[in-house]
């Protein structure tokens, strides 16, 4: 039926203004119409997250921690720079402990060239820090860990 209506609007003149024809109108895809539906699937995602969220996601409710509050602009400068800190030194004992072939060694003296460099985005270190370490902040965790546990059994060892 609709194809009958395409046919006799075809067969027409030329379209009024504003009209299209029907062969146009097949032929193109309605990008605006896929966008408004991919956004209103996208939104009603968010909101059932965020109802899990405020639900706890079926878990016991919690209370904020008070560190959860929104790190200050020097903190974070302070985290990044030991974040900064602790993959050059990783870098350097690699360097000084390991025996790398030549392209290992120039990529790791090139990963330390744009760690130090102040003229590199951020984004792009923390790039390069995740490329080379993986999850470097739970490596920095863990190893902070395990320095307190060697002190608190070297005080047991002088105490006891």
């Amino acid at each position: 039926m609709a194809a009958l209506g395409c046919a006799a609007r075809e067969t027409s003149a030329a379209p009024g203004p504003g009209h299209r024809m029907c062969s146009d109108a097949a032929s193109r895809t309605h990008p605006a119409g896929g966008e408004r539906d991919a956004a209103s699937k996208k939104q009603k995602k968010k909101i059932r997250r965020r109802a899990s969220a405020s639900n706890g996601g079926g878990k016991a409710p919690e209370k904020p921690a008070p560190e959860e509050a929104p790190p200050s602009a020097e903190a974070q400068a302070e985290k990044l720079a030991r974040e900064l800190a602790w993959c050059v030194e990783q870098l350097e004992l690699g360097l000084k402990t390991q025996t790398p072939n030549p392209k290992q060694k120039e990529q790791a003296i090139g990963a330390i060239r744009i760690l130090r460099s102040e003229r590199t985005p951020l984004p792009r270190k923390r790039q390069l820090m995740r490329s080379l370490f993986g999850d470097y902040r739970a490596q920095m965790e863990a190893e902070w860990r395990q320095a307190l546990r060697a002190l608190r059994t070297g005080e047991e060892l002088g105490t006891g």
